[in-house]
């Protein structure tokens, strides 16, 4: 094991191996976070960081996430299998969270995520630079940048052959963190320079600066079609899907947008729409399904739908997106 994880993640709590066997590998590399100084980080707005992330592509889904809740991070811990309390001056010291999930049939699931907090490019440089574990590569210089594209944190990711992970501190505040496509860190680092055309469609933007949680699907039924999955998805003429949450008090108001293809019967799409939140529901294991149900509003105009007022606590919020993970892909990334 490299000294880079022997690290504790709490004084006095020491990582043994049984806790790092149980805690997911993104945790893990989390805790670079912890050995740095405090900043702040870039004022780039969340769309913007949207577009840093890799293009989209019909087995992808992008999140983002604010750490701030902690009844929300314990749920998601819980889910994930690592113990809450490893993770708890990891969480306090991100401010922002965006990742891009690439699943692939039979195979463990890409990501490539962007980590706003408490980071500096020099003390996460100085521990991967001593691993012997861990390769640095330096990019050409970017044209048309000057002085500031020509910074060696600008241009500058470590890679561990042994795991696939690769991490990139661009500038102060911000962490890259990468497993799956060799080239990915490479690739975050050019459109954080010259951003790319984002997944987006403006009003999805609007809702994710708002959002303390949001999830975006670009082609929903590609990703269900290339997985084998999703038959009652396939069923529905959807393009687009979000769904964004935001924190009341001890729960969430949870809001999914669908765009649609032309549809002739908007009434029967409402009732499918009905069926998949049912069963949503069912899967998540929710207090009162019937009562949210009852309380929830589904909205089928041509072109777009929308499910809303469905209020859903910080365990059922978390376990209603687990049950959106398609099948065979448990919290440890590994298919079953």
């Amino acid at each position: 094991m490299s000294r880079l994880f022997k690290k504790d993640l709490r004084p006095g709590l020491p990582v043994t191996p049984a806790v790092m066997r149980r805690l997911p590998g993104l945790f893990v590399l989390l805790a670079l976070i912890l050995a740095s100084c405090a900043t702040l980080p870039s004022s780039r707005g969340a769309s913007q960081w949207i577009e840093v992330l890799p293009p989209a592509s019909p087995e992808s889904v992008y999140a983002s996430i604010d750490p701030s809740s902690r009844g929300l991070l314990e749920a998601l811990a819980r889910i994930a299998g690592a113990e809450t309390e490893q993770l708890e001056r990891i969480t306090t010291r991100i401010h922002r969270a965006y990742v891009q999930i690439r699943f692939s049939p039979g195979g463990a699931p890409e990501f490539s995520l962007i980590a706003l907090g408490e980071v500096t490019p020099t003390s996460v440089a100085l521990q991967l630079n001593l691993d012997p574990a861990w390769q640095r590569v330096l990019l050409s210089k970017f044209p048309g940048r000057g002085f500031t594209g020509s910074h060696w944190s600008y241009r500058t990711y470590w890679r561990n052959a042994a795991s696939g992970l690769q991490i990139a501190v661009p500038q102060r505040g911000v962490l890259f963190v990468a497993r799956g496509a060799p080239t990915a860190a490479a690739l975050m680092l050019q459109r954080l320079q010259s951003p790319g055309v984002g997944p987006l469609q403006p009003e999805a933007a609007q809702d994710l600066e708002t959002a303390d949680i949001f999830l975006y699907f670009p082609d929903p039924v590609g990703l269900a079609a290339s997985l084998g999955s999703g038959l009652l998805s396939q069923q529905l003429p959807i393009r687009q899907v979000w769904i964004s949450a935001e924190a009341e008090q001890d729960s969430y108001d949870l809001e999914a947008v669908f765009l649609l293809s032309e549809v002739e019967n908007l009434r029967a799409v409402e009732l499918l729409l009905r069926l998949m939140l049912t069963l949503w529901l069912r899967k998540a294991e929710v207090e009162d399904p019937v009562g949210k149900l009852k309380a929830a509003r589904i909205r089928v105009e041509q072109g777009s739908a929308r499910i809303d007022s469905l209020s859903l606590t910080s365990p059922e919020i978390a376990s209603f997106f687990q049950a959106l993970v398609p099948e065979g892909f448990p919290a440890d990334g590994q298919p079953q």
